[in-house]
């Protein structure tokens, strides 16, 4: 997500920082054995904070039918990031703090020194927890660094849970990297909020039942206000985590699904 008017020049370069990013992450992880997706949400499709069916980041990717990463991408100049926007930092935070594997990424070296080298590539770019980039200052912690944690799965303390979880999204080729599109902010929070594991302990045909009705209902903020992201994330969230507990108890007490 962008701000409000960012210039066409930080367009240019931001959108060159992607591409850069995208292709380096698809060679990386081929060369490790492992098949990759991503896309490139348009800007107008990134406005989470007021709809949990858009998306929160520049970059959604995904490996291995299972892991996700989201991208935030900024670009970066003499040792500071270009057009920062603390409100939007406190939102991705909120979203980071729900378990979402999401990072703010930007150039740590200017694109002409860009190596050729995937691997070489990604430590040129900064992979930084939103937690952790709470100003405009950058940071060294590179992208390879988080992607080779994520490729061992050691990536959250809930890893393991979320497998179960995430075979139902979708009921058959899920929020993966079969089906990249779906993996809006609602279906992050889906598999990766903490909240929400009780679905886990549902049957694959309760579990799909009680998805496929949250993935149909929408979570729009009361007041959609830039200013009020971090607010809106959290009501949001807690709207989705009441509507799987909702669904849960129907599961378990058999009732029919909602129409």
């Amino acid at each position: 997500m962008h701000t409000l008017n960012p210039s066409p020049k930080k367009n240019i370069q931001e959108s060159q920082i992607v591409s850069s990013i995208d292709k380096a992450l698809e060679e990386y992880i081929e060369e490790c054995g492992g098949s990759y997706s991503s896309m490139r949400p348009a800007n107008n499709t990134q406005a989470f904070y007021k709809d949990l069916d858009q998306f929160c980041g520049d970059l959604v990717a995904a490996w291995n039918n299972l892991t996700a990463l989201v991208l935030e991408v900024k670009f970066a100049d003499h040792g500071r990031i270009d057009e920062w926007d603390a409100n939007q930092a406190k939102g991705l935070v909120e979203l980071e703090g729900r378990g979402i594997p999401i990072y703010f990424s930007y150039n740590l070296e200017q694109p002409k020194n860009f190596s050729l080298v995937a691997s070489t590539r990604l430590t040129q770019f900064s992979g930084v927890p939103p937690s952790k980039q709470l100003n405009s200052s950058i940071k060294n912690t590179d992208l390879k660094s988080i992607v080779d944690k994520l490729l061992s799965g050691a990536a959250t303390a809930h890893f393991d849970q979320t497998i179960s979880l995430a075979s139902f999204v979708k009921t058959q080729n899920e929020a993966t990297a079969s089906n990249i599109q779906e993996l809006t902010t609602k279906v992050l929070l889906l598999i990766y909020d903490r909240s929400n594991r009780k679905l886990m302990s549902l049957d694959y045909e309760a579990a799909s039942l009680a998805v496929e009705n949250i993935l149909a209902a929408s979570f729009v903020a009361a007041i959609p206000s830039r200013k009020l992201i971090a607010m809106n994330i959290a009501a949001l969230a807690q709207q989705l985590s009441g509507e799987v507990e909702i669904e849960y108890e129907a599961r378990t007490e058999g009732r029919p699904p909602r129409m």
